[in-house]
């Protein structure tokens, strides 16, 4: 009998650090292009460092990703500002191949502290879809 692996065996959960909005993650310097923001920079180095200490595993294919994030103060902010900072520094690690492999993604307000990301593979899809 083969025992069937269960879902729950492939989820990364991972905390980290609130990230910067991606409208600060860059900036132009004359003849040097763009430049990775000191705000940035820091983010980087304080996530990357969560991550050494929760050693995740890596994923191959396709991927689903959710991510909560906890309100850092009152202001107003937008959500989808925060994905791409996530996903990049998932890449860095290896978590992921590539942000072009995450085929779906969920992100909302949580009650929480920093974000809380979950990443699982896609599952496979067996035969043709009906129309």
């Amino acid at each position: 009998m083969t025992r069937r692996k269960h879902l729950e065996d492939d989820i990364i959960s991972v905390h980290i650090p609130y990230p910067p909005t991606a409208n600060n993650l860059f900036f132009n310097k004359s003849g040097k292009g763009r430049i990775k923001t000191e705000r940035y920079r820091t983010w980087l180095r304080a996530a990357s460092n969560e991550l050494l200490v929760q050693r995740p595993p890596k994923l191959t294919g396709k991927v689903v990703l959710w991510i909560s994030l906890g309100r850092p103060d009152r202001r107003k902010r937008d959500l989808s500002n925060c994905i791409k900072p996530i996903e990049d520094l998932l890449v860095a690690h290896g978590l992921i191949e590539d942000d072009s492999q995450v085929e779906r993604l969920s992100i909302h307000w949580a009650v929480a502290k920093g974000a809380h990301v979950l990443v699982w593979p896609m599952p496979a899809t067996t035969g043709a879809r009906a129309a």
